[in-house]
């Protein structure tokens, strides 16, 4: 935002009493029809802090160029007052719509034209800070989830990977080969796809099915407590 106001008013007296008002203040532009209006704020829409815009103008009418102002995605970065408070011509309504921040009502006084002024600068700053810190803070989020979800991810495989660690240790020490392992694991996860849609009562979800398949693995844990000459005794176990 800038320290430039455009006027945009076809009758020439009330821009130059605008433009007398607050030129001690501000640069001033002027334009005397929509057309010009928006060639002007296309040029000069970093520089600008408010346009004051008659309705009733040559060319594009002032709801128009509101209008060009919202496709455009120019009415973020410059507010609008309406000259001559648009109640009297019943469009109140439609420039609220579009953007418009307030009206200046005729007669105008140099007060109530520099107080409306500063106040609208003031409050689409204070607007347009507000949504700078909520964007920051919108980023800043979804970095940390993006950070969460990674260091989630990270520890589901190192569960993953120190449960079949653990199984292969046992089938290892058991027969010699993981198949077993990886046999189980498939056929329980087989199992546990089928309930989770054949009884969804039971509240299965894709995670906890991975987890019960994960947790497969372990389904012969005990036998690491249990020394090889009994595991692999090939005759039949003692009292």
């Amino acid at each position: 935002m800038g320290d430039k106001i455009l006027i945009v008013d076809g009758v020439q007296s009330e821009r130059t009493a605008l433009s007398q008002m607050l030129q001690e203040t501000y640069g001033i532009l002027e334009a005397d029809n929509g057309e010009s209006a928006v060639k002007l704020i296309e040029e000069h829409i970093n520089e600008l802090s408010v346009i004051l815009l008659k309705l009733m103008i040559p060319k594009l009418n002032g709801i128009r160029v509101l209008e060009i102002l919202n496709e455009k995605k120019w009415s973020g970065k410059v507010p609008v007052l309406v000259i001559d408070g648009a109640g009297a011509s019943g469009m109140e309504d439609k420039c609220l719509d579009l953007g418009t921040m307030g009206f200046l009502g005729l007669p105008l006084e140099q007060k109530a034209v520099t107080r409306q002024v500063k106040n609208a600068i003031r409050v689409f700053q204070r607007h347009a800070l507000l949504e700078q810190k909520l964007e920051q803070q919108a980023k800043t989020m979804k970095r940390q989830y993006q950070l969460l979800q990674k260091q989630t991810e990270e520890l589901n495989r190192s569960r993953t990977e120190i449960i079949d660690i653990l199984g292969t240790v046992v089938e290892f020490s058991n027969v010699g080969n993981n198949d077993h392992i990886k046999r189980v694991k498939a056929f329980t996860e087989i199992l546990a796809e089928e309930m989770k849609h054949m009884f969804p009562d039971c509240g299965l979800t894709d995670l906890k099915v991975q987890m019960i398949a994960s947790a497969s693995a372990l389904h012969d844990i005990g036998k690491i407590a249990i020394p090889d000459e009994i595991l692999q005794k090939p005759t039949k176990v003692s009292e």
